[in-house]
């Protein structure tokens, strides 16, 4: 399958430091009121769509198991990954034990876009393949 039909797309990660609302500590996540909710000054991520590979620290792409089990995009998750020497402490992906991984990646754009090593999606579907010349197996 052609990386082109999973609507991928190149993204640059800032860390902006911003207003945001969370849960207090001690309270239930599960079961909480409007009183158990802060406010709070902190570093948030953003992921920014860029056009080109070389301002790109990762991207995502829909999972290609997910897609041709359904017939599409609806209902489809997305693949997300950095990029080694661009994402840095970017949280596009996690191992089993919570450790960032990130790919190698080489070519021009999505068109022969080649990462390694594999990708393999831990838990939900468990898709495992290759991007290679701008290919998913």
């Amino acid at each position: 399958m052609k990386l082109t039909e999973l609507k991928p797309q190149f993204l640059r990660h800032e860390v902006r430091i911003e207003p945001g609302r969370r849960v207090k500590a001690g309270a239930d996540p599960l079961n909480y009121t409007e009183d158990d909710i802060e406010e709070y000054q902190g570093p948030h991520d953003w992921f920014i769509p860029v056009e080109t590979l070389a301002d790109a620290h990762g991207m995502h792409f829909l999972c290609p198991l997910c897609f041709a089990k359904n017939g599409g995009s609806r209902g489809t998750h997305m693949v997300s990954v950095g990029f080694a020497g661009r994402a840095h402490e970017a949280p596009f992906c996690h191992d089993g034990q919570g450790k960032l991984v990130f790919w190698n990646v080489s070519g021009a754009g999505f068109a022969d876009l080649t990462l390694t090593p594999s990708i393999q999606c831990l838990g939900g579907c468990n898709w495992h393949g290759f991007v290679t010349n701008g290919e998913v197996t």
